[in-house]
């Protein structure tokens, strides 16, 4: 016996005047039916300021972030050029469980609000916090920001 339609209604949230969209739609003999990928969640968003000007305002959806120069062989997530004193993989951001943590990488030294980030530790950060990578202040903000 075969199974009836799926039916989606499908209705701009937008709109108040326009009826809904209705799509039935059941998976052929031997197809396999399309697999749902959840929406991509922002965890944070990466305020960089160089020099006292806001160079750009990052959206972050990965739970590990490199930041550093870079190179070919040591790719970053995010770029931060124009400060040889930045080491090519200098800090990682990693979200877990819906917690921010910072990790030094680098050759020259990491700051969160004025403190030394020892080497390799796993520091916690909130939103509104600044990391000073060199020459290059990080600010952490909320993704409602």
């Amino acid at each position: 016996m075969s199974e009836p339609p799926k039916t989606t209604i499908l209705k701009d949230p937008q709109s108040t005047d326009v009826p809904p969209t209705i799509i039935s739609a059941t998976p052929d003999e031997g197809e396999e039916a399309t697999r749902i990928v959840n929406k991509i969640t922002e965890f944070y968003k990466l305020e960089i300021w160089h020099n006292g000007i806001r160079q750009n305002v990052i959206p972050i959806y990965k739970p590990e972030v490199v930041i550093g120069r870079g190179s070919k062989s040591k790719p970053v997530d995010i770029a931060l050029q124009g400060d040889l004193e930045i080491s090519r993989h200098h800090l990682k951001l990693i979200w877990e469980a819906g917690n921010i943590y910072a990790v030094s990488e680098g050759r020259n030294p990491t700051f969160i609000e004025n403190q030394l980030i020892p080497a390799g530790q796993k520091i916690l950060v909130r939103p509104g916090i600044t990391i000073k990578v060199c020459s290059y202040l990080l600010k952490i903000q909320s993704p409602r920001v």
